[in-house]
C-alpha cells in the first residue's frame, strides 16, 4: 500500500513569506511618509498643539498631582508639573527645580526659596511668588481634599 503523501508547498511558503515582507515595508515606508507629510504640513496656529501618548499599566484615578499619587503617572506629570526642589533619586538630597536656592531658619519654622526667573506657564505668564503662594493655598484648601497636603507639607498644613 502507498501512501498519498500531501506536495510539499515549502517553496511557496517561502515566497508568501518574501511577500508579506515586501508588503511590510511598503506600509511602513508609506506611513513614515504620511506622516512626516502632515507634521510638516501643520498650520502657524496647530504649531503649539501637541500630543502625549503614554502607556500605563493600570487606569489613574486622576492627574492631578496635589490629589492623586499614582506611581506610574511619575515621568508624564514631572514632564508637565515641576516642584521648587526634589529629592535627588540616587543621592537622596534635595537638588533645586524651580527654586534656584533655598534657606531653612535655625529653628526650621520659616523656609526662603530664591526662585528661578527664567520660567514662564504654557501661556506666558512669568513664574513667581505670587504663583507659589495659589499653589500652596490650593493644595491646603478643604476644598482640595488633599491627602499629599499633609505629608508633603507637615504643619504648613494644619
Amino acid at each position: 500500500m502507498t501512501l498519498n503523501r500531501p506536495k510539499r508547498r515549502r517553496p511557496r511558503l517561502g515566497l508568501l513569506i518574501t511577500f508579506l515582507g515586501i508588503v511590510t515595508c511598503a506600509v511602513a515606508a508609506v506611513g513614515i511618509a504620511v506622516i512626516s507629510t502632515l507634521l510638516s504640513e501643520t498650520s502657524p496656529q496647530d504649531n503649539n498643539l501637541r500630543t502625549i501618548t503614554y502607556g500605563l499599566t493600570l487606569l489613574p484615578s486622576g492627574f492631578d498631582p496635589h490629589i492623586h499619587s499614582s506611581s506610574e503617572l511619575g515621568i508624564p506629570l514631572y514632564s508637565v508639573y515641576d516642584t521648587l526642589i526634589y529629592r535627588h533619586p540616587q543621592t537622596n538630597t534635595f537638588v533645586a527645580g524651580l527654586a534656584k536656592e533655598w534657606e531653612i531658619s535655625s529653628d526650621g519654622l520659616v523656609y526662603t526659596f530664591y526662585l528661578r526667573d527664567d520660567v514662564v506657564f504654557h501661556d506666558g505668564t512669568p513664574f513667581n511668588a505670587d504663583a507659589v503662594g495659589v499653589t500652596l493655598d490650593r493644595v491646603t484648601a478643604p476644598s482640595t481634599n488633599s491627602r499629599k497636603a499633609l505629608a508633603l507639607l507637615g504643619p504648613y498644613y494644619t
